[in-house]
């Protein structure tokens, strides 16, 4: 992927997969508006191993978290790039993301389940190549 691109989720990973929801550097978990649903895939998260911290970052891949019927995630190191960017976004990648009808989003469904790839400056020394989560309405 080029920077300034995104590209659907469902077209890289595989997986018998509804939905996606990140889960950041320091974080409890997911966040998801059903909290029934939240609470399971958290303890799923808990015991699969997977570790919240401050230097990784993961997608979780999940279908009817109610019934257990699908859990996986993949990690990822905060110390390669791309890292993860969930917020605080400039104007000028506001304006990227809303040209492709993207929109950033800690989960989304399979159908819509996207990451764009950016760039920012930190304090105007150092580029960082990252990723973020959304969804492209079509």
């Amino acid at each position: 992927m080029d920077v300034g691109e995104y590209k659907y989720l469902r077209d890289i990973y595989g997986g018998e997969w509804e939905q996606v929801c990140v889960v950041p550097p320091y974080s409890g978990g997911v966040i998801l508006s059903d909290k029934k649903k939240q609470a399971f895939v958290n303890e799923k998260i808990t015991q699969s191993g997977l570790v919240v911290s401050e230097v990784t970052w993961h997608l979780v891949f999940f279908r009817n978290a109610h019934l257990d019927e699908y859990f996986d995630y993949v990690s990822f190191k905060r110390i390669r790039k791309p890292d993860i960017r969930h917020n605080n976004f400039s104007e000028e990648q506001m304006d990227d993301f809303k040209r492709f009808g993207f929109f950033p989003s800690y989960c989304a469904e399979i159908n819509q389940a996207a990451i764009f790839k950016s760039e920012d400056r930190w304090r105007d020394e150092d580029t960082y190549t990252q990723v973020t989560l959304g969804v492209i309405n079509q």
